[in-house]
């Protein structure tokens, strides 16, 4: 054979020989089978199957203020209410969530921060008369008590706030007003109860009624100011008159 078909026949082997081997680089990975002839998942080695939808940890936001630690939650795919308390602590001031810090839940889950609200204060009641003092007070959400003192000032003056206005107070709470009275005038002669002015009444009697009403005396009286202990309680209504109608 001559030396040009000897090269021309290498030739030809080469070239099949190299397209054989791109075939084989190029061909698709064999499916994976088990002993059985089965196939079987293509997963990365060591790892396993998991459905479970990824949940979200509720982080301690107790040194957070309200706006920090919406923004927070929010970032984390939460959605979220906000209850406000009555509390000593700052108002803004997160005092807990709901449910509580390290729960899992899922994205858009609902969460409520319970944040500290400022207690009201004691209104300014110093001017007013004891009638117009108490409806100020309840109104602002406070119980009112009423208490008498001999005082200079005139009859039926606030002349103190227990608390003093401007204190903070749970609403619901009581507001004593200390309403001025005049001292009792000096008895009319020995015979008239100190605690009663207009009419002398007798102070060994075992009881008065006012005359006219459903009382059974055995002594009556007319319109009476009570300036003392009301001993016979002819003043019902605690307003410093006694049996005015």
């Amino acid at each position: 054979m001559s030396s040009h078909k000897i090269l021309t026949t290498i030739g030809i082997m080469l070239i099949i020989g190299t397209i054989a081997n791109l075939s084989e680089a190029e061909a698709p990975p064999a499916t994976p089978r088990s002993t059985d002839g089965t196939v079987t998942a293509d997963q990365p080695s060591g790892s396993a199957p998991n459905d479970e939808p990824a949940t979200i940890a509720i982080p301690d936001l107790s040194h957070l203020e309200a706006n920090e630690a919406r923004m927070e939650l929010r970032a984390l795919g939460l959605r979220i209410d906000v209850d406000k308390e009555y509390s000593k602590k700052r108002p803004g001031t997160v005092l807990g969530v709901s449910p509580g810090e390290g729960s899992e839940l899922g994205a858009g889950s609902k969460v409520t921060l319970v944040v500290a609200l400022a207690y009201p204060k004691v209104p300014l009641v110093m001017s007013d008369g004891a009638g117009a003092a108490s409806s100020a007070l309840r109104k602002a959400g406070f119980k009112v008590s009423v208490k008498r003192e001999v005082s200079d000032a005139p009859a039926g003056t606030v002349i103190e706030v227990r608390p003093a206005a401007g204190s903070p107070l749970l609403p619901g709470r009581t507001v004593t007003l200390v309403v001025a009275k005049e001292a009792p005038a000096s008895p009319i002669g020995s015979n008239c109860h100190p605690s009663y002015q207009g009419q002398c009444l007798d102070p060994n009697a075992s009881d008065y009624d006012c005359a006219g009403g459903s009382g059974d005396g055995p002594l009556y009286t007319g319109l009476v100011r009570v300036v003392g202990y009301d001993e016979y309680g002819l003043d019902s209504d605690n307003d410093g008159s006694g049996c005015e109608s």
